[in-house]
């Protein structure tokens, strides 16, 4: 099953969105992103969260359709991201994409990315829709669909990162090349096929791609 989870974060432009929406099986909004839903006309199918970013007026507009709302304690360790995603894991997903991610407080954005760890160790397909771009997490070799002059950056998260080998990036990463905090070397690689190839040997990558 796809799943579709949109987060109380910036509104991103991005070509893709609509294909995204016609795709999906199933809408989750976190809090505050059900106002973005609504606002897009996005069908939406759960709204979960503490309900600390959502106007009562939109909830009252939600409760007048099929949509379901399972409201959360404020006083919970889990953000209101993690419920949406574990809550997607419960009903079957196999692959999530994630809206409204980006924008607002930092350590907000960087919780967000953790998300896609969350799915990684779930073995749940996850990608993270940013402007005019998109994030994925993979501790295994993946190939990441681009264009020719694309931006690909890739990380490490977790730990150290090792990578065995790579086609279609101009900047050559040479067999065994260990990623670790602190040194950003795989920064602004550029795509020189629509296709990257990244064999992974250890620890998790976090690929950016950004379009022309």
């Amino acid at each position: 099953m796809n799943c579709l989870i949109i987060l109380n974060g910036e509104q991103v432009k991005n070509a893709d969105i609509d294909k995204i929406i016609n795709e999906t099986d199933y809408v989750i909004c976190a809090d505050g992103g059900a106002s973005w839903a609504y606002e897009a006309k996005i069908r939406v199918d759960t709204i979960i969260g503490d309900f600390d970013s959502l106007s009562k007026d939109i909830i009252k507009l939600y409760e007048n359709t099929d949509t379901q709302i399972i409201k959360a304690s404020k006083e919970k360790d889990e953000t209101d991201g993690v419920l949406a995603i574990d809550y997607a894991l419960l009903r079957g997903a196999d692959s999530v994409t994630i809206l409204g991610a980006t924008g607002g407080r930092l350590d907000h954005q960087y919780g967000n990315i953790m998300l896609l760890k969350r799915l990684q160790n779930k073995k749940c397909k996850g990608m993270m829709i940013l402007e005019n771009g998109y994030a994925v997490m993979s501790n295994q070799n993946i190939e990441i669909l681009c264009s020719v002059g694309d931006t690909i950056s890739i990380v490490p998260f977790d730990g150290e990162l090792v990578i065995d080998a790579v086609d279609g990036l101009k900047y050559k990463i040479d067999n065994g090349t260990y990623f670790s905090y602190g040194y950003p070397i795989g920064i602004s690689n550029i795509a020189v096929n629509d296709t990257v190839k990244i064999d992974i040997t250890g620890g998790s990558a976090l690929i950016f791609c950004y379009s022309l």
